[in-house]
């Protein structure tokens, strides 16, 4: 449930160097650590493999995308005065609980089954909700033709703003990173 704002922000692949960070943070945003545990808890819920490679790197960049991109769109909805208090959000969550789930033992089987807890659900239905916030604040009153464009925009400053404010640690830096080395492209073969 990740509002199309923050679905423009997954992250990609890893790599680079890494400054300090304090305690078992594997990323820092704006002074907020995403920790070891709770980059381990989503890995799981992502049904990641354990074990480094391709399938393991892309799982690992897709999970720390999300954890980045969901302290940003709360970090910027902050910014912004844009609120949404957690009896908002817990009421949607029950909402849409009762409409997928109308017999409570399913929604109990399908917590045990993802591995996603009632929290995790209120953080993914809290993104969604402030990255509609916030991409409603950003297309009021636009054109359909501006609004295109305007998103495009508002993306492009959202993100530099927000990669200056986000550390990573070695191991764990994605294009999120400030730390983040784009890969160099391969050279072109030479004519004869």
């Amino acid at each position: 449930m990740i509002a199309a704002l923050g679905a423009v922000l997954v992250a990609g692949a890893a790599l680079g160097a890494c400054g300090a960070l304090p305690g078992d943070a594997v990323v820092e945003v704006d002074g907020s650590p995403i920790t070891k545990a709770t980059f381990a808890h989503w890995m799981k819920v992502a049904k990641a493999p354990s074990k480094p490679g391709a399938r393991y790197q892309a799982a690992k960049a897709e999970v720390l995308g999300f954890l980045i991109s969901a302290d940003w769109l709360i970090g910027e909805s902050s910014s912004l005065g844009i609120k949404l208090s957690d009896a908002e959000v817990k009421r949607e969550l029950v909402k849409e609980k009762v409409a997928a789930f109308p017999e409570p033992a399913k929604f109990k089987a399908y917590l045990h089954s993802s591995g996603e807890t009632v929290s995790d659900l209120l953080l993914n239905l809290k993104v969604h909700l402030l990255g509609q916030k916030l991409e409603q604040r950003e297309l009021k009153g636009k054109s359909q033709a501006a609004k295109e464009k305007a998103f495009e925009a508002f993306v492009k400053v959202f993100r530099k703003k927000w990669i200056a404010k986000t550390e990573c640690r070695a191991g764990y830096i994605v294009k999120d990173c400030k730390q983040y080395k784009a890969p160099k492209a391969a050279p072109a073969p030479k004519a004869k």
